[in-house]
């Protein structure tokens, strides 16, 4: 299978984007872990 480079950037982006969203969840949820005590 022949991909073109629009095609390959195209999947780059989508990995880069997949890649921060799951930064950003796993940061989100260790605050979430770490200051849940502190609300009550």
């Amino acid at each position: 299978m022949k991909l073109s480079a629009q095609d390959k950037w195209e999947i780059l982006e989508t990995a880069t984007t997949w890649v921060v969203v799951m930064a950003m969840l796993v940061y989100g949820f260790g605050k979430w872990i770490q200051f849940e005590g502190a609300l009550k």
